[in-house]
């Protein structure tokens, strides 16, 4: 166990408790989307803001909770799972799927039905610039 830090459970029960009342209010204003009490621009409005708190809080709560002498394990799982990621896809099952999804796009999915696209608002900073990586390694 990592150093003793002062206040370090009682920020801790602040993030998840205020990171479980913001999945309330993602899961009512998609309900209430789904059964038609709210139109599409106002859904679209709260939903994004909504995520955006999410992703706010889980960085809060990620950063509260990885000690400076944990950070090179952290990392190093993070290499490790970001360099399988596709095995990890095609071998895990739903839940697993879910996680890879909202780990890699924190916003969410979208479906353009115009062009039959899948459409993503923003991909997390750290899986963004694998593709940039990997073209100049080839290079």
């Amino acid at each position: 166990m990592g150093p003793y830090r002062p206040g370090y459970f009682k920020i801790n029960d602040l993030f998840n408790s205020e990171l479980k009342k913001i999945e309330f209010k993602i899961d009512t204003i998609e309900e209430r989307y789904a059964i038609g009490e709210i139109d599409k621009p106002i859904y679209e409005k709260f939903i994004s803001k909504f995520n955006i708190e999410k992703v706010d809080l889980e960085s809060n709560l990620l950063n509260s909770t990885i000690s400076s002498s944990n950070l090179q394990n952290a990392i190093n799982k993070a290499l490790d799972m970001s360099s399988n990621l596709t095995d990890t896809w095609t071998c895990g099952g739903l839940g697993q799927k879910k996680k890879i999804q909202n780990l890699v796009f924190p916003s969410g999915l979208g479906y353009d039905k115009s062009n039959g696209k899948v459409r993503t608002t923003r991909v997390n900073s750290i899986f963004s610039c694998i593709p940039d990586i990997s073209r100049k390694l080839r290079e």
